[in-house]
């Protein structure tokens, strides 16, 4: 016959196992959310507008739409535009046609 105060035991033993490891997660979660913080950023974000910057550096005579910058690293279309528009506004970028981009003239130079 099973011993179902044994059971019972051994279940409350491995829940208090989980939950101290739960509670070391957490801290560390909030450990690394604080560099995070610290550094500008927020959890899971990348400088979108270096991104497109430094890849349209990489090619500095090339036409892009904002379409082939989001596919070539892996970011979402919208987050492309919206860097891509900052960019454009700070002149670092410039729009050679709608929805299509290169690098600036002066900033060929500085990104060689």
């Amino acid at each position: 016959m099973t011993d179902y105060g044994e059971v019972l035991r051994d279940l409350q033993s491995k829940r208090a196992e989980v939950e101290s490891r739960r509670r070391e997660l957490d801290a560390a979660i909030s450990a690394i959310q604080r560099i995070q913080r610290s550094n500008g950023q927020h959890a899971g974000e990348v400088n979108n507008a270096k991104v497109v910057l430094e890849f349209l550096a990489q090619n500095p005579m090339r036409i892009y739409t904002v379409k082939a910058i989001a596919a070539a690293n892996s970011l979402p279309e919208k987050a492309v535009r919206g860097a891509v528009g900052r960019l454009w506004e700070k002149k670092k970028i410039e729009r050679i046609e709608r929805g299509k981009y290169r690098l600036r003239e002066h900033h060929k130079t500085a990104a060689a």
